[in-house]
């Protein structure tokens, strides 16, 4: 199972704020607390914990989630800060936190988030709201230091998370102020939870028991009293009173008595206590680290500039000074908020200019470790601007063109100041190159063409290029402005662009050449010109070679293999993705992309064989590719794999619902051919396994499938390629309703309209017309043209356009069977029938690969849980053809109730769809 830092890449993810923080040191238990929380008649669905820092949240929360896993709850943690106030930064944090509750969702969400960095998240957050609102599982949602969210997207997602809870998810939020949550209708309905500071703070028995048991610190009533008194039971006072009496060696009543004041002065009086106790060398440490946001012993030495670094960090959290621990191996800590604050002003105080130089220490650290957003981040934490707009320019040619981690890229760019975006031109175009691949595709043409403006214009010195590195950029920048249109689907205009910068790219630029000429093989594939699609991707991945750029190959045996299977060669489509597989290699976070890209194409291969269990091997490795940003034909490709897969499984809802989400996703981004392609998946799909003609129509209207008027909607291009889905999903409706004579008019449309090199649309068509035909009455014409499908099927495999027309075509398969013979005809012939026999185990939902799947049936009417005489005169019903709605007609009940004795038939006699019930009858001899 993957963790969320295996998906996101480990420099990105500061994994120690996904985990409760480990309280090593003795703790005062708060059960009195916890049970109030707790107690049976409690309906308390929302927690909510105010008080200022060092009130002792986290510890009340770490003590919580301790007793709510024991009750069996799934306890996932969030601990915020301020960088997590962005959409896309508390997605990324709050979906890995749920990764263990879900583990399969929270990747795929990990997924979208890191591939779609630049769009709206409400619907993203509107998703989570729904996905945990629907679990009858016991989960709690920790998050700590609430205080820092406050963007309205952000405190949208919660309110309605709030809203909608059930009771058995408990939320449990810790603020020093109050949030700006509506809290109103769960305090009236008795659902939420509030302490506050008053109640966290000890009273005088508490202080007692805390300073003796925690401490070994016993006081007199009186000083308990006083200290109670001064402290108000604030527990950070009450810790650090607890330091500075331990360190001191006078009396503990006179030092009580000694201080005055409350929170802030008692705090920066009893920190300056703290500290004045500790050698110079440890005081200095504390002091040099506070410029840290963690720590760890090589760091630590880094920024000591010897290895003492790590031998007082030990020295340190043994002494219990405010160290959290973040993790249970000693890797990574962090000092407690409130004494971070006071160190980092103690070292602006009493070193003026040490502050930026410890940054860039830990810049430097962090940068060969690897850790490159860190250093970045401590690079503006320090204000060394350039050197923070140097390191990004340095590594991101690499991490957006060779790897395509756009994620990173914008991350980095959303954290440098604009003033810096163009200091120099690796910067600009490379964010641009990232825009481009994440949906922004106006302003990546924007950043584009200012750096051609640059480039080309009176500003051009402000970057000191050699003449042929400028043009190298310029090219660049070209290249970039026709990958943004063709990710935007403008496939007329995009097409003569990529042809004009074609010609002008010299061979020294392999590179450039490969990006491309896969934007012309994309161009020609959605025009539907097949063969020059493939041979462009072909030259590409030459050029992908000679550049040594695995990402720029395997984008050309996407498309070739795509290509491919347009024209039914479909071992050659599964040829091209082992080459993309062997070029990846084993799944890295530098390439999961990349891995992704390989394992959705074989998959899209897999499930034109009508191989789904190899189907389902390729989606998870290739899970990272569902949520994929940019071109819609990929995203169309890995979607309607999944959803296909899915359904074949049997779980028809869950497929329906990732078209559903697809759709949501198109259209948000203003993929509008996408949407209508998703569309026209879910009727199919509708029809196909559930028979469910009504909510199939439903959808075809709904979509605008059927709106003569969408044209207004779209650009010319797209228009015929719609106009085409409309129809053929039409033909299928036609079909479903038992009107066979209006589909053949609609496919003898479609059949005139297609181009002879898409093999696979023209098969798609006359699997079709072979059960229209049939339905017709006129099997004869029906078996002919189902046989002109099998001639080019079967060298190829090619199954799943002949399982995906459902209907008739097991009928239609038996009797060309039957008519066939058993003489031996010739090994192309030979080959033929085993075609044929796999696709009749394949629609009977039997093993095709098992030899005794085509063996003849026997009767096995004893094995089963006998059939009620209603459902035997449903089953009969079903295998002559009858629809849902016919058979409610036939039998007068409801739609609803036929529904209902098709499911207890299909459990009785273990099968998952009407085709495989209707065998089961013939097996009977019901009909």
């Amino acid at each position: 199972m993957s963790s969320p830092t295996s998906v996101m890449g480990g420099d990105e993810l500061i994994e120690t704020k996904l985990r409760a923080p480990l309280i090593r040191h003795k703790v005062l238990s708060r059960h009195q607390l916890i049970d109030g929380l707790l107690s049976e008649d409690s309906e308390g669905v929302v927690v909510t914990v105010v008080a200022p820092a060092g009130s002792g949240k986290s510890t009340l929360l770490v003590e919580l989630s301790k007793r709510l896993a024991q009750d069996k709850y799934t306890c996932c943690w969030l601990s915020v800060d301020a960088d997590d106030n962005e959409p896309i930064v508390f997605a990324k944090y709050l979906v890995s936190a749920l990764h263990q509750f879900d583990p399969k969702a929270a990747d795929k969400e990990l997924a979208f988030i890191k591939a779609n960095p630049t769009r709206n998240y409400d619907a993203l957050f509107d998703a989570l709201v729904a996905r945990i609102s629907r679990t009858d599982r016991k989960l709690a949602i920790f998050v700590d230091d609430f205080q820092h969210l406050s963007h309205s997207s952000i405190l949208r997602f919660w309110n309605r998370l709030i809203a909608h809870a059930p009771r058995n998810v408990r939320l449990i939020l810790a603020s020093r102020t109050r949030p700006g949550l509506e809290l109103g209708r769960r305090r009236i309905s008795g659902g939420l939870h509030e302490i506050t500071q008053e109640a966290l703070n000890f009273n005088a028995a508490q202080v007692s028991e805390f300073m003796l048991q925690l401490h070994a610190i016993e006081l007199e009533s009186d000083a308990v009293d006083s200290l109670h008194a001064t402290t108000e039971g604030w527990a950070a006072g009450l810790q650090l009173a607890a330091l500075a009496i331990g360190r001191s060696r006078g009396n503990a009543g006179a030092m009580i008595a000694s201080f005055s004041g409350r929170n802030k002065d008692l705090t920066e009086y009893l920190f300056q206590t703290v500290l004045g106790v500790q050698s110079l060398e440890v005081q200095r440490f504390l002091l040099r680290t506070s410029a840290l946001t963690r720590l760890s012993p090589g760091l630590c030495n880094a920024l000591m500039q010897d290895q003492s670094g790590a031998l007082l960090l030990d020295k340190v959290e043994r002494s219990n000074l405010f160290l959290i621990p973040l993790d249970d191996e000693g890797r990574w800590y962090r000092y407690h908020h409130l004494f971070a604050d006071f160190l980092q002003a103690e070292l602006r105080r009493t070193e003026t200019d040490a502050y930026p130089q410890l940054c860039a220490i830990a810049a430097s650290w962090s940068e060969e470790q690897g850790r490159l957003t860190e250093a970045i981040q401590y690079c503006l934490s320090g204000e060394h601007y350039e050197r923070a707009a140097d390191l990004i320019a340095t590594k991101a040619p690499d991490i957006a063109q060779y790897q395509g981690d756009h994620y990173t890229i914008l991350d980095w760019m959303r954290r440098l100041p604009s003033s810096y975006h163009q200091q120099r031109p690796e910067i600009l175009l490379n964010h641009a190159w990232s825009r481009a691949f994440s949906s922004d595709l106006e302003q990546a043409i924007k950043l584009a063409e200012q750096a051609v403006q640059v480039l080309d214009g009176d500003h051009g010195d402000s970057w000191d290029l050699e003449p042929h590195k400028r043009n190298q950029l310029r090219w660049l920048a070209q290249v970039i402005q026709s990958i943004a249109h063709v990710c935007s689907d403008r496939i007329p205009g995009s097409l003569d662009q990529c042809h004009s910068i074609r010609a002008e790219l010299p061979a020294s630029e392999p590179f450039l050449l490969a990006s491309i000429l896969n934007a012309t093989s994309y161009c020609h594939l959605s025009r539907g010109e097949i063969s020059k699609a493939a041979d462009c991707a072909e030259e590409a991945y030459s050029y992908g070679r000679q550049a040594g750029s695995v990402y720029a190959i395997v984008w050309a045996d996407f498309l070739n293999a795509l290509a491919n299977v347009e024209r039914g060669r479909i071992q050659a489509a599964h040829d091209s993705a082992e080459r993309a597989s062997r070029h990846v290699g084993e799944r890295t976070n530098a390439n999961r992309y990349m891995f992704a890209m390989a394992a959705i194409i074989k998959a899209e291969t897999e499930t034109q064989r009508g191989n789904f269990a190899a189907v389902n091997v390729c989606m998870s490795a290739g899970q990272d590719f569902t949520a994929l940003f940019g071109p819609q034909e990929p995203l169309w490709i890995a979607l309607r794999n999944e959803a296909r897969m899915k359904a074949w499984s049997g779980e028809l809802g869950a497929a329906c619902e990732v078209l559903k989400q697809g759709r949501e996703t198109a259209l948000g981004a203003a993929q509008l051919m996408l949407h209508f392609s998703l569309a026209a998946e879910e009727i199919d799909l509708r029809l196909r396994h559930d028979d469910d003609t009504e909510t199939a129509a439903e959808l075809f209207i709904s979509s605008g499938l059927a709106d003569d008027r969408r044209s207004q909607l779209i650009c010319d291009e797209m228009r015929s390629r719609i106009s085409v889905l409309s129809r053929y999903t039409e033909a299928k409706l036609c079909l479903a309703q038992g009107q066979p004579d209006s589909a053949l008019k609609l496919l003898k449309s479609l059949q005139a309209a297609t181009q002879a090199e898409q093999i696979l649309v023209l098969q798609q068509i006359r699997c079709l017309r072979a059960i229209a035909l049939w339905a017709s009455e006129r099997q004869g014409d029906a078996e002919r043209e189902l046989d002109r499908a099998l001639n080019l099927a079967a060298p190829h495999n090619h199954a799943y356009p002949f399982i995906a027309a459902g209907g008739t075509m097991l009928d239609i398969l038996e009797s060309i069977q039957c008519k066939r013979g058993s003489a031996y005809a010739g090994e192309e012939h030979q080959l033929k029938r085993q075609f044929e026999q796999r696709l009749i185990a394949l629609l009977r939902n039997e093993n095709p690969d098992n030899h005794n799947a085509i063996q003849p049936l026997t009767d096995g009417r004893d094995e089963i849980e006998p059939l009620t005489e209603r459902e035997t005169e449903i089953l009969k019903l079903v295998a002559a053809g009858l629809t849902n709605l016919q058979l409610a007609d036939e039998l007068l009940i409801s739609v609803a109730t036929v529904k209902w004795h098709l499911h207890n038939i299909y459990e009785k006699i273990g099968v998952g769809s009407r085709t495989a019930a209707a065998a089961y009858a013939r097996k009977l001899q019901l009909i």
